[in-house]
């Protein structure tokens, strides 16, 4: 979380506005990052 909010100070993101939401898998984490920005994870074999 730490680099996360450093980036964000450099980038000048309000650290509220940050939201982080993980899910821990067997496998590691499953997610993938979209061209709209967004970090989204896997459900039901399609990226929500």
């Amino acid at each position: 979380m730490n680099r996360v909010l450093k980036e964000a100070n450099k980038q000048t993101i309000d650290s509220d506005e940050i939201r982080v939401i993980a899910t821990a898998k067997l496998d590691g984490l499953a997610a993938v990052y979209r061209e709209d920005g967004l970090l989204a994870t896997r459900g039901e074999d399609s990226w929500e």
